[in-house]
Order: C-alpha cells, then structure tokens, then sequence
C-alpha cells in the first residue's frame, strides 16, 4: 500500500499544476472559463495527457484538441467518458 502512495506522489509531481501562459493563450476566453471550471482531477488529467507526450508535435496536437473540444463546451475524445460540468 505504501509503495502504490509513493508512486503515486512520484506521478502528481511531473504532471504541472496548469498550463503554461503560451499553452493558455491557444484557447478561447470561454474555452479557458469551461475548462477552469472543470474539477481538478479532469484538468490534471487533461493537463498530464498535454504535457506527458514524448515529441513536441504530439503534444500541439493534444494541446489543439483540448482547446477545440474546451470551445464546444466537451471533453477532448479520448476522455469522452469523463463527466463535466456545463
């Protein structure tokens, strides 16, 4: 049971609190407000998914998909089972 807690401290420390201002600045002024709105566990989630990828492209590209599933008020497709608030 102890081994399981520090692994999972070990993984809440390389996931960033929040996006970057230059992460942040992809998103609509109400993508941004929905997405901030969101429960914390669904936004480390998201942001660990962003940030967790290997090469820069990939991790745009995750980035993209966030904002414009964050405009329609969604989660991005991969976390379509996550619920959110409106």
């Amino acid at each position: 049971r102890e081994q399981r807690a520090d692994r999972q401290r070990a993984v809440e420390r390389e996931v960033p609190a929040d996006l970057t201002p230059e992460q942040r600045a992809r998103f609509t002024p109400e993508a941004w407000a929905w997405f901030e709105r969101q429960i914390p566990s669904f936004r480390r989630t998201c942001i660990g998914w962003v940030t967790g990828a290997k090469q820069e492209a990939t991790r745009e590209r995750r980035l993209e998909q966030l904002a414009d599933a964050a405009a329609r008020g969604e989660p991005p497709s991969n976390y379509r089972w996550a619920k959110t608030k409106p």
